[in-house]
Protein backbone atom coordinates (compact mmCIF):
# COMPACT_ATOMS: atom_id res chain seq x y z
CA UNK A 1 0.00 0.00 0.00
CA UNK A 2 3.03 2.21 1.36
CA UNK A 3 4.68 1.65 -2.81
CA UNK A 4 1.21 1.80 -4.39
CA UNK A 5 0.54 5.32 -2.64
CA UNK A 6 3.70 7.11 -3.52
CA UNK A 7 3.38 5.67 -6.98
CA UNK A 8 -0.18 6.99 -7.26
CA UNK A 9 1.58 10.80 -5.55
CA UNK A 10 4.40 11.11 -8.16
CA UNK A 11 1.27 10.19 -10.64
CA UNK A 12 -1.11 12.47 -9.73
CA UNK A 13 1.70 15.92 -9.26
CA UNK A 14 2.85 14.55 -12.72
CA UNK A 15 -0.27 14.68 -14.53
CA UNK A 16 -1.55 17.92 -12.90
CA UNK A 17 2.32 19.93 -14.48
CA UNK A 18 1.73 17.72 -17.68
CA UNK A 19 -2.04 18.76 -18.65
CA UNK A 20 -1.01 22.44 -17.46
CA UNK A 21 2.20 22.69 -19.32
CA UNK A 22 0.97 21.31 -22.23
CA UNK A 23 -1.94 23.57 -22.67
CA UNK A 24 1.14 26.36 -22.91
CA UNK A 25 3.32 24.17 -25.51
CA UNK A 26 0.11 23.37 -27.55
CA UNK A 27 -1.54 27.23 -28.18
CA UNK A 28 2.68 28.66 -28.84
CA UNK A 29 2.67 25.86 -31.15
CA UNK A 30 -0.63 26.90 -32.73
CA UNK A 31 0.48 30.55 -32.72
CA UNK A 32 3.35 30.34 -34.56
CA UNK A 33 6.09 30.66 -31.35
CA UNK A 34 9.35 28.85 -31.05
CA UNK A 35 9.25 26.67 -28.13
CA UNK A 36 12.19 26.35 -26.74
CA UNK A 37 11.68 23.55 -23.95
CA UNK A 38 9.15 21.70 -22.55
CA UNK A 39 10.35 20.81 -18.85
CA UNK A 40 8.91 18.55 -15.83
CA UNK A 41 10.01 20.04 -12.52
CA UNK A 42 12.08 22.65 -11.77
CA UNK A 43 16.21 22.92 -12.39
CA UNK A 44 19.11 21.51 -12.27
CA UNK A 45 18.29 19.13 -15.04
CA UNK A 46 17.80 15.49 -14.40
CA UNK A 47 17.55 15.15 -18.27
CA UNK A 48 16.93 16.47 -21.18
CA UNK A 49 16.67 15.53 -25.05
CA UNK A 50 15.88 17.61 -28.20
CA UNK A 51 13.52 17.26 -31.07
CA UNK A 52 13.55 19.48 -33.70
CA UNK A 53 14.00 22.88 -31.92
CA UNK A 54 12.50 21.73 -28.26
CA UNK A 55 14.18 20.68 -25.58
CA UNK A 56 11.88 18.18 -23.31
CA UNK A 57 13.95 17.97 -19.58
CA UNK A 58 12.74 16.05 -16.40
CA UNK A 59 13.99 18.01 -13.58
CA UNK A 60 15.35 17.25 -9.92
CA UNK A 61 12.44 19.67 -8.26
CA UNK A 62 8.98 18.57 -8.74
CA UNK A 63 6.85 21.03 -7.62
CA UNK A 64 6.10 22.68 -10.98
CA UNK A 65 7.26 22.91 -14.72
CA UNK A 66 7.54 25.36 -17.16
CA UNK A 67 7.63 26.05 -21.58
CA UNK A 68 10.06 28.15 -22.32
CA UNK A 69 8.87 30.07 -25.31
CA UNK A 70 11.48 32.16 -27.34
CA UNK A 71 11.25 35.43 -26.60
CA UNK A 72 8.97 35.67 -23.67
CA UNK A 73 11.84 37.73 -22.29
CA UNK A 74 11.72 40.40 -24.84
CA UNK A 75 14.37 40.69 -28.32
CA UNK A 76 17.88 40.47 -27.70
CA UNK A 77 19.00 41.79 -30.90
CA UNK A 78 17.87 44.05 -33.23
CA UNK A 79 16.95 40.89 -35.92
CA UNK A 80 14.99 39.45 -33.28
CA UNK A 81 12.89 42.38 -32.66
CA UNK A 82 11.39 41.58 -36.75
CA UNK A 83 11.05 38.07 -36.55
CA UNK A 84 7.32 37.04 -36.52
CA UNK A 85 7.98 33.88 -33.88
CA UNK A 86 9.38 35.50 -31.27
CA UNK A 87 6.52 35.44 -28.02
CA UNK A 88 6.45 39.70 -27.77
CA UNK A 89 6.18 40.11 -31.29
CA UNK A 90 2.88 38.42 -31.37
CA UNK A 91 -0.50 40.36 -30.83
CA UNK A 92 -1.93 41.00 -27.60
CA UNK A 93 -4.62 38.13 -27.67
CA UNK A 94 -2.34 35.62 -29.13
CA UNK A 95 -0.12 35.98 -25.95
CA UNK A 96 -3.49 36.03 -23.82
CA UNK A 97 -4.24 32.47 -25.70
CA UNK A 98 -0.50 31.11 -24.89
CA UNK A 99 -0.83 32.60 -21.00
CA UNK A 100 -4.31 30.83 -20.37
CA UNK A 101 -4.29 28.18 -22.00
CA UNK A 102 -2.52 26.50 -18.95
CA UNK A 103 -5.16 27.14 -16.71
CA UNK A 104 -7.88 25.90 -19.29
CA UNK A 105 -6.19 22.58 -19.81
CA UNK A 106 -6.41 22.23 -15.97
CA UNK A 107 -10.46 22.88 -16.36
CA UNK A 108 -10.77 20.75 -19.13
CA UNK A 109 -8.93 17.97 -17.58
CA UNK A 110 -11.67 18.46 -14.32
CA UNK A 111 -14.71 18.55 -17.02
CA UNK A 112 -13.18 14.99 -18.49
CA UNK A 113 -12.92 13.81 -15.32
CA UNK A 114 -16.21 14.00 -13.88
CA UNK A 115 -17.60 13.13 -16.54
CA UNK A 116 -15.82 9.68 -16.44
CA UNK A 117 -16.85 9.17 -13.27
CA UNK A 118 -20.36 10.05 -13.74
CA UNK A 119 -20.45 7.27 -16.89
CA UNK A 120 -18.71 4.80 -14.28
CA UNK A 121 -20.81 5.95 -11.36
CA UNK A 122 -20.49 8.90 -8.99
CA UNK A 123 -20.84 9.27 -5.49
CA UNK A 124 -23.94 11.63 -5.25
CA UNK A 125 -26.26 13.00 -2.19
CA UNK A 126 -29.68 11.04 -2.67
CA UNK A 127 -31.60 12.90 -0.01
CA UNK A 128 -34.10 15.38 -1.45
CA UNK A 129 -32.90 14.96 -4.80
CA UNK A 130 -34.74 14.25 -7.99
CA UNK A 131 -32.10 11.25 -9.60
CA UNK A 132 -31.88 10.89 -13.59
CA UNK A 133 -29.49 7.84 -13.57
CA UNK A 134 -28.63 4.54 -12.36
CA UNK A 135 -28.54 3.90 -8.32
CA UNK A 136 -26.31 1.23 -6.57
CA UNK A 137 -24.80 1.12 -3.36
CA UNK A 138 -27.00 3.08 -1.30
CA UNK A 139 -25.95 3.75 2.45
CA UNK A 140 -26.05 6.82 5.17
CA UNK A 141 -23.25 8.86 5.68
CA UNK A 142 -22.35 11.50 8.35
CA UNK A 143 -22.60 14.81 6.58
CA UNK A 144 -21.95 16.75 10.06
CA UNK A 145 -20.53 16.52 13.24
CA UNK A 146 -22.20 19.15 16.07
CA UNK A 147 -19.55 20.59 18.53
CA UNK A 148 -19.08 19.45 22.04
CA UNK A 149 -22.02 16.39 20.68
CA UNK A 150 -21.89 12.45 21.75
CA UNK A 151 -20.79 11.89 18.19
CA UNK A 152 -17.74 14.29 18.69
CA UNK A 153 -16.63 12.64 22.13
CA UNK A 154 -17.53 9.24 20.35
CA UNK A 155 -14.66 9.98 17.63
CA UNK A 156 -17.08 10.01 14.87
CA UNK A 157 -16.03 12.05 11.77
CA UNK A 158 -17.81 13.44 8.49
CA UNK A 159 -17.66 10.91 5.64
CA UNK A 160 -18.09 7.57 7.93
CA UNK A 161 -21.09 5.66 6.69
CA UNK A 162 -23.20 3.48 9.03
CA UNK A 163 -23.61 0.08 8.85
CA UNK A 164 -26.31 -0.95 10.93
CA UNK A 165 -29.32 0.71 8.85
CA UNK A 166 -30.36 1.25 5.24
CA UNK A 167 -33.02 3.89 6.06
CA UNK A 168 -32.35 6.98 7.80
CA UNK A 169 -35.71 7.08 9.74
CA UNK A 170 -35.31 4.01 11.16
CA UNK A 171 -31.40 5.38 12.05
CA UNK A 172 -33.35 7.87 13.52
CA UNK A 173 -36.38 6.38 15.79
CA UNK A 174 -34.02 3.48 17.17
CA UNK A 175 -31.90 6.77 18.59
CA UNK A 176 -34.85 8.43 19.37
CA UNK A 177 -35.88 5.38 21.60
CA UNK A 178 -32.30 4.95 23.48
CA UNK A 179 -31.91 8.19 24.72
CA UNK A 180 -29.67 7.96 27.73
CA UNK A 181 -28.56 4.36 26.99
CA UNK A 182 -25.39 3.32 24.98
CA UNK A 183 -25.89 2.44 21.58
CA UNK A 184 -23.07 0.66 19.31
CA UNK A 185 -22.95 1.52 15.48
CA UNK A 186 -21.11 -0.40 12.96
CA UNK A 187 -19.50 2.16 11.01
CA UNK A 188 -16.95 2.12 8.28
CA UNK A 189 -13.89 4.22 7.53
CA UNK A 190 -11.98 4.72 4.57
CA UNK A 191 -12.21 0.81 3.82
CA UNK A 192 -12.03 -0.24 7.56
CA UNK A 193 -14.78 -1.59 9.72
CA UNK A 194 -15.53 -0.19 13.65
CA UNK A 195 -17.54 -0.22 16.54
CA UNK A 196 -18.69 2.95 18.03
CA UNK A 197 -20.48 3.19 21.29
CA UNK A 198 -22.23 6.32 22.60
CA UNK A 199 -24.78 7.81 24.44
CA UNK A 200 -28.13 9.97 22.48
CA UNK A 201 -28.91 12.89 24.92
CA UNK A 202 -31.95 12.48 26.45
CA UNK A 203 -32.07 17.03 26.04
CA UNK A 204 -30.08 17.96 22.88
CA UNK A 205 -29.69 21.97 22.18
CA UNK A 206 -32.19 23.72 19.82
CA UNK A 207 -31.74 22.44 15.73
CA UNK A 208 -29.67 19.03 17.15
CA UNK A 209 -30.49 16.04 17.31
CA UNK A 210 -29.65 13.62 20.35
CA UNK A 211 -26.62 12.35 18.74
CA UNK A 212 -25.65 16.00 17.05
CA UNK A 213 -24.86 14.38 13.64
CA UNK A 214 -26.64 15.41 10.14
CA UNK A 215 -27.50 12.19 8.11
CA UNK A 216 -27.82 12.02 4.28
CA UNK A 217 -28.55 8.97 1.96
CA UNK A 218 -25.77 8.28 -0.71
CA UNK A 219 -25.20 6.75 -3.06
CA UNK A 220 -23.20 5.39 -6.51
CA UNK A 221 -25.10 7.09 -9.53
CA UNK A 222 -24.34 6.25 -13.30
CA UNK A 223 -25.85 8.38 -15.92
CA UNK A 224 -26.64 8.06 -19.28
CA UNK A 225 -23.70 8.93 -21.93
CA UNK A 226 -25.62 11.68 -23.37
CA UNK A 227 -25.87 13.25 -20.06
CA UNK A 228 -22.02 12.99 -19.05
CA UNK A 229 -20.43 16.08 -20.75
CA UNK A 230 -23.53 18.40 -19.73
CA UNK A 231 -22.78 16.65 -15.90
CA UNK A 232 -19.13 17.50 -16.28
CA UNK A 233 -19.08 20.71 -17.39
CA UNK A 234 -21.95 22.06 -14.96
CA UNK A 235 -20.25 19.79 -11.84
CA UNK A 236 -16.94 21.77 -12.75
CA UNK A 237 -18.04 25.05 -13.28
CA UNK A 238 -19.84 23.84 -9.61
CA UNK A 239 -16.50 22.97 -8.18
CA UNK A 240 -14.62 26.26 -9.55
CA UNK A 241 -17.48 28.65 -8.00
CA UNK A 242 -16.89 27.05 -4.54
CA UNK A 243 -13.25 27.01 -5.31
CA UNK A 244 -12.98 30.87 -5.86
CA UNK A 245 -15.12 31.66 -3.06
CA UNK A 246 -12.77 30.07 -0.29
CA UNK A 247 -10.09 31.68 -1.76
CA UNK A 248 -11.88 35.12 -1.31
CA UNK A 249 -12.80 34.22 2.03
CA UNK A 250 -8.86 33.14 2.85
CA UNK A 251 -7.50 36.32 1.45
CA UNK A 252 -10.06 38.69 2.81
CA UNK A 253 -9.81 37.38 6.49
CA UNK A 254 -5.70 37.18 5.75
CA UNK A 255 -5.91 40.68 4.68
CA UNK A 256 -8.79 42.06 7.03
CA UNK A 257 -7.24 39.92 10.57
CA UNK A 258 -3.93 38.73 9.65
CA UNK A 259 -4.93 35.33 9.51
CA UNK A 260 -5.65 32.24 7.80
CA UNK A 261 -9.22 30.88 7.82
CA UNK A 262 -8.27 27.28 6.84
CA UNK A 263 -4.95 25.69 6.12
CA UNK A 264 -3.17 25.53 3.06
CA UNK A 265 -1.42 22.64 1.81
CA UNK A 266 1.45 21.68 0.04
CA UNK A 267 2.95 18.75 -1.62
CA UNK A 268 3.36 16.46 1.42
CA UNK A 269 -0.34 17.90 2.71
CA UNK A 270 -1.15 16.52 -0.39
CA UNK A 271 0.62 13.15 -0.26
CA UNK A 272 -1.10 12.47 2.81
CA UNK A 273 -4.73 12.89 1.14
CA UNK A 274 -3.07 11.11 -1.69
CA UNK A 275 -2.66 7.82 0.75
CA UNK A 276 -6.21 8.06 1.90
CA UNK A 277 -8.15 8.32 -1.24
CA UNK A 278 -6.02 5.03 -2.62
CA UNK A 279 -6.82 3.49 0.47
CA UNK A 280 -10.82 4.05 -0.22
CA UNK A 281 -10.36 3.27 -3.98
CA UNK A 282 -10.15 4.39 -7.85
CA UNK A 283 -13.07 6.68 -7.53
CA UNK A 284 -11.48 8.59 -4.80
CA UNK A 285 -8.40 9.43 -6.29
CA UNK A 286 -10.10 10.64 -9.88
CA UNK A 287 -12.01 12.56 -7.09
CA UNK A 288 -8.50 14.29 -5.89
CA UNK A 289 -7.21 15.06 -8.91
CA UNK A 290 -10.41 16.90 -10.31
CA UNK A 291 -10.30 18.76 -6.60
CA UNK A 292 -6.34 19.48 -7.16
CA UNK A 293 -6.53 20.18 -10.85
CA UNK A 294 -9.60 22.81 -10.20
CA UNK A 295 -7.44 24.41 -7.61
CA UNK A 296 -4.00 24.70 -9.79
CA UNK A 297 -6.28 26.57 -12.26
CA UNK A 298 -7.72 29.02 -9.76
CA UNK A 299 -4.43 29.74 -8.26
CA UNK A 300 -2.39 30.11 -11.50
CA UNK A 301 -5.31 32.44 -12.49
CA UNK A 302 -4.66 34.82 -10.27
CA UNK A 303 -3.06 38.08 -10.87
CA UNK A 304 -0.32 37.58 -9.23
CA UNK A 305 3.54 38.30 -10.67
CA UNK A 306 4.81 34.97 -12.20
CA UNK A 307 1.79 33.28 -12.18
CA UNK A 308 -0.40 33.05 -14.96
CA UNK A 309 -2.58 35.23 -13.89
CA UNK A 310 0.12 38.30 -13.23
CA UNK A 311 0.92 37.96 -16.62
CA UNK A 312 -2.05 38.43 -18.00
CA UNK A 313 -2.56 41.41 -15.79
CA UNK A 314 0.19 42.75 -18.09
CA UNK A 315 -1.72 42.35 -20.90
CA UNK A 316 -4.18 44.39 -19.93
CA UNK A 317 -2.40 46.91 -18.55
CA UNK A 318 -0.57 46.86 -22.19
CA UNK A 319 -4.55 47.12 -24.08
CA UNK A 320 -5.18 50.24 -21.81
CA UNK A 321 -1.90 52.06 -22.55
CA UNK A 322 -1.60 51.03 -25.75
CA UNK A 323 2.09 50.73 -24.99
CA UNK A 324 3.85 47.51 -23.27
CA UNK A 325 5.46 47.78 -19.80
CA UNK A 326 9.09 48.20 -19.99
CA UNK A 327 10.80 44.47 -19.94
CA UNK A 328 13.23 44.47 -17.83
CA UNK A 329 10.31 45.86 -15.18
CA UNK A 330 7.95 43.12 -16.39
CA UNK A 331 11.09 40.77 -15.71
CA UNK A 332 12.06 41.71 -12.47
CA UNK A 333 8.58 41.86 -11.39
CA UNK A 334 7.76 38.54 -12.12
CA UNK A 335 11.57 36.58 -11.30
CA UNK A 336 10.31 38.64 -7.67
CA UNK A 337 6.93 36.84 -7.81
CA UNK A 338 8.43 33.83 -8.31
CA UNK A 339 10.65 34.02 -5.77
CA UNK A 340 7.98 34.85 -2.98
CA UNK A 341 5.98 31.93 -4.36
CA UNK A 342 8.99 29.69 -3.73
CA UNK A 343 8.93 30.64 -0.24
CA UNK A 344 5.87 30.19 0.79
CA UNK A 345 5.52 27.00 -0.86
CA UNK A 346 8.54 26.55 1.75
CA UNK A 347 6.35 28.08 4.36
CA UNK A 348 3.53 25.44 3.42
CA UNK A 349 5.68 22.48 3.05
CA UNK A 350 6.90 22.79 6.37
CA UNK A 351 3.53 23.49 8.15
CA UNK A 352 2.47 20.22 6.39
CA UNK A 353 5.45 18.69 8.27
CA UNK A 354 4.70 19.91 11.73
CA UNK A 355 0.84 19.24 10.95
CA UNK A 356 1.37 15.63 9.68
CA UNK A 357 4.64 14.84 11.47
CA UNK A 358 2.69 11.39 12.79
CA UNK A 359 2.13 10.44 9.83
CA UNK A 360 4.84 11.18 8.32
CA UNK A 361 6.88 9.55 10.85
CA UNK A 362 5.13 6.11 10.94
CA UNK A 363 4.97 6.11 6.96
CA UNK A 364 9.24 6.50 7.08
CA UNK A 365 8.88 3.50 9.74
CA UNK A 366 6.73 1.47 7.37
CA UNK A 367 9.29 2.56 4.43
CA UNK A 368 12.39 1.42 6.34
CA UNK A 369 10.60 -1.86 7.43
CA UNK A 370 10.37 -2.68 3.87
CA UNK A 371 14.04 -2.93 3.45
Amino acid sequence: MIITSLLVFVFILGLLIFVHEFGHFLAAKKMGCKVEEFALGFPPRIFGKKIGETLYSFNAIPIGGFVKIWGEEGAKTKEEQKDPRLFTNKKIWQRFVVIFSGVLMNFILAIVLISLIAYMGMPTVLSGQKIKGEIRDEKIQIAGISANSPAQAAGLEVGDTILNFTQISDLQEYIEKNRGKIIVLRITRTGEELDVSLVPRREAPEGEGPLGVALVKTGIVKYPWYRVPWIGLKTAVNLSLQTIYLFSILLRDLVTKGVLTFELTGPVGIAVLTKTATKMGFLYVLHLIIFLTIQLAIINALPFPALDGGRILFLIFEKIRKKRISQKVENFIHNLGFVVLIFLMIAVTLNDIYRFRDKIISLGKKIINLF
